[in-house]
């Protein structure tokens, strides 16, 4: 398939990927200046422009992505699944410039130090003591007793880390909610059946989470199998980190660790996972007769919960996972966190509740450890309530950026007959059955309309085919919305399905959020199986409320660059909030 993005909607894309002023770089530039010393920046009269000189010590610094480097054995540098040979020769390319340039250096006499990315986030001391330690190889006996200092200046700090670990570690065990201190930087995110990553993206996105890993097999329709779904490509644009492609339903609890590559000191401080709805969605007619076989994976989740000691566990899913026919894996799911020292609150919401311009219910579930106070997106949400005309697709449309990739990309009808069908249908939320009333309607009509016709049995059938409706909601944005004949997902006014972008924004993704791919029909399903970006930036918000159990101000919860705003917020009496 062609590239669904502009050429300059592609450059765009490619240019957000820092080459300078990353943020580990400008991590491990403040802690050098902290401990006295004094460099220069991507010096261009070195090979590779190195990072961070210190002409002083004849030392240069390279701090590397490990993705873009190719860091053996991290988990951030695993090669994407799709695209493999082009990412494989570029990553190759990187390797040889990089090692190309530490030759050259060395020749010259520098030393040379490469710091990984995975290096810096948790472990900055090591990475300055091993700086340091460098330096002194080559430094001049009168610099030598200057970097001494300010290696007893690094011990000094490192000690001190230690104190404040300990003492931290110890005010949660004695906590009577078991609290923990403001002063964490990141709380770990692991995210399991991650999709093209709805859930992670609001903790991604929000300041206090650092997602770390995860998850997906990339199944698509059940015929195709796995890794057609290309989820993970998206996932990787905006995550920068590649997902595991496992299928998680292999994979033994006591296993986790060693497939998401987490070493076993890493603590897990959320863990989403949102096993398939497919089974459990009334959507379908035969999950009212059997119990699909993936439904046992919400079982598998709480296990995965317990085996990672998550403190807070966060599920979004179809609404029958709490009221259908086989919420038993539910029950058993929150028997068994309780039995394990987790409090668990489940419930079903209407998500235009919380600002989704779209008619979307859905079970969420979150689960602490009983040490926390659990808090729910009602609690969140407590006193507040929204202006009607931010939950319609007029709203939600206007706020689209023309820059934004899939502004204008959208299936073409394959025949003219639908062309004229829909072309015929009226404007601004007509349906099909419109074309009943309407002269000369009636030739539009397909076999199957004319027998649900016949028969009186409409349902929900008239909204195939069917036009939006500016001054209301969207219906249920489904996983396969890329085609008219499968819902009310047609334009307003305009003769054509709803472009990527609108659906997109129907769904509370933000403007910079990117959809990669080669499937056009691909970018539809990662759009409908997400979790609405927009409210798992809230619950990114209740966890972080439950781990520091500060609450958040109400301006800090709404996540940027979608339609909603602080100003489209009003102040409520007091709600009580009911657990289910």
């Amino acid at each position: 398939m062609a590239d669904i993005m502009t050429g300059e909607q592609r450059s765009e894309l490619m240019a957000r990927v820092r080459s300078r002023h990353t943020k580990p770089e400008m991590m491990l530039r403040s802690a050098l200046h902290r401990l006295g010393f004094r460099f220069s920046l991507n010096n261009k009269r070195l090979p590779g422009k190195p990072d961070i000189v210190l002409p002083k010590y004849k030392t240069a610094v390279f701090v590397h992505g490990c993705f873009w480097h190719g860091h053996t054995g991290c988990r951030r540098s695993s090669v994407p699944k799709t695209n493999t040979e082009f990412w494989t020769a570029k990553l190759e390319r990187n390797k040889a410039r990089d090692a190309e340039n530490e030759a050259a250096l060395a020749e010259l006499g520098w030393n040379v130090v490469t710091v990984w990315e995975c290096e810096i986030y948790g472990l900055l001391p090591d990475t300055m003591e091993k700086i340091v330690a460098k330096m002194l190889d080559k430094a001049e006996p009168e610099h030598r007793k200057t970097a001494a200092k300010n290696l007893n200046r690094l011990e000094l700090a490192k000690a001190a880390e230690k104190k404040v670990r300990k003492r931290i570690d110890k005010s949660v065990d004695e906590s009577s909610c078991g609290q923990r201190r403001k002063s964490k930087i990141k709380f770990t995110v692991v995210d399991l059946f991650s999709g093209a990553g709805g859930m992670s993206f609001g903790f991604h996105r929000h300041p206090k989470f650092d997602v770390i890993a995860a998850a997906d097999a990339e199944f698509g329709k059940p015929s195709s199998g796995r890794g057609k779904l290309q989820c993970n490509t998206t996932y990787a644009l905006n995550m920068g980190i590649v997902p595991v492609a496992v299928d998680l339903s292999a994979v033994e609890p006591a296993s986790i660790r060693e497939v998401l590559k987490l070493q076993d000191s890493t603590g897990i401080d959320i863990l989403s996972v949102c096993p398939p709805c497919t089974g459990f969605s009334r959507a379908n007619p035969l999950n009212h007769l059997r119990d699909d076989q993936r439904n046992s994976l919400v079982r598998k989740s709480a296990e995965f919960a317990v085996t990672l000691a998550a403190d807070v566990v966060v599920m979004e899913n179809a609404r029958e996972l709490i009221q259908g026919n086989f919420n038993h894996h539910y029950k058993w799911f929150k028997d068994y966190l309780e039995d394990n020292g987790y409090t668990v609150f489940g419930k079903n919401y209407l998500f235009t509740a919380f600002g989704l311009p779209q008619i979307r219910e859905r079970s969420i579930v979150i689960a602490a450890k009983r040490k926390y106070r659990l808090h729910t997106l009602e609690n969140l949400w407590e006193g507040w309530s929204l202006q009607e005309e931010v939950l319609t697709v007029r709203r939600a449309f206007s706020s689209i950026d023309p820059r934004s990739t899939g502004f204008r990309s959208y299936p073409k009808f394959a025949s003219t007959s639908v062309k004229e069908r829909i072309a015929a249908i009226p404007k601004n939320g007509g349906s099909w059955m419109d074309l009943l009333r309407i002269e000369g309607g009636a030739r539009h009509l397909t076999p199957a309309m004319r027998q649900i016709v016949e028969e009186g049995k409409f349902g929900s059938y008239p909204d195939v085919y069917g036009r939006l409706h500016w001054d209301k909601p969207a219906p249920t944005i489904k996983r396969e919305c890329s085609h008219i004949g499968n819902g009310r997902y047609t334009h307003p006014d305009e003769n054509r399905l709803c472009t990527v972008r609108e659906m997109a924004a129907l769904q509370g993704f933000p403007n910079d959020f990117a959809f990669g791919g080669s499937s056009l029909s691909n970018l539809y399903r990662h759009i409908g199986d997400a979790v609405p970006p927009l409210i798992s930036y809230q619950l990114a918000s209740v966890s972080c409320w439950i781990l520091t159990g500060k609450a958040p101000e109400m301006k800090d919860v709404l996540l940027p660059g979608t339609h909603l705003n602080f100003d489209d917020l009003l102040q409520t009496k007091t709600q009580e909030c009911v657990n289910a």
